[in-house]
């Protein structure tokens, strides 16, 4: 069984190995002989990455639509009591 450290470092070798082509293609398009290569690559690995855009924090609600909430949820059981019982 692999421990993390091998199969990080087996990763790195596949990104940096992938970095050498890349740079090279960019260098001569015509060089990346397998076209395939860039994406053999875990896309996992890169899901850290600071390139992302930030997500939009979520607003909390303001404590006034807290309070009307649980009015109307109190006011809901106490007509249902009323009701049923």
């Amino acid at each position: 069984m692999e421990t993390r450290m091998e199969r990080n470092k087996e990763l790195h070798q596949k990104v940096n190995e992938a970095n050498r082509q890349y740079d090279l293609y960019l260098q001569d398009p015509k060089h990346l002989e397998n076209k395939n290569f860039l994406s053999a690559v875990d896309p996992n690995f890169f899901a850290t990455s600071t390139t992302k855009k930030p997500q939009a924090k979520q607003k909390k609600a303001k404590p006034i639509y807290w309070i009307i909430g649980i009015i109307a949820f109190f006011l809901l059981i106490a007509i249902f009591l009323i009701i049923f019982l």
